[in-house]
């Protein structure tokens, strides 16, 4: 299950979820309101980390699984810790990209991407 703010955001993940076989239902809103109503859940996947967004879907799916992906270090300890005051053994990695780029003489360097840290929390 999923809720989306964006019809664009709606058919890329439906999209996506054909492609691999992945049986999803996607709603479109915006959260926490859209997510009031909609049946329990597995999982949920939290882009952002909005605490009060995290929270309200904690609280309605009562889901096994939660992840959350977060660009600012400053929200990992608190996601953390809403994920562990939630009940939640709360573990998580930091995932960096580098694309290659030309320099002179033929010569290649790794340009860093933004990271992104990944958090999860089971039950």
């Amino acid at each position: 299950m999923r809720a989306v703010r964006r019809l664009g955001d709606r058919d890329r993940i439906r999209g996506n979820a054909e492609r691999h076989h992945v049986r999803l239902r996607v709603y479109q809103g915006r959260a926490p309101e859209a997510l009031i109503g909609l049946p329990p859940a597995d999982a949920v996947f939290a882009g952002g980390g909005d605490h009060a967004v995290l929270a309200t879907a904690i609280r309605l799916a009562s889901p096994r699984t939660v992840v959350v992906t977060l660009a600012a270090v400053q929200r990992v300890g608190e996601t953390a810790a809403l994920l562990a005051g939630q009940g939640y053994q709360a573990e998580g990695v930091q995932l960096q990209a580098s694309r290659l780029k030309s320099l002179p003489g033929g010569n290649h360097r790794l340009a860093a991407q933004n990271p992104v840290f990944v958090l999860w929390g089971r039950r």
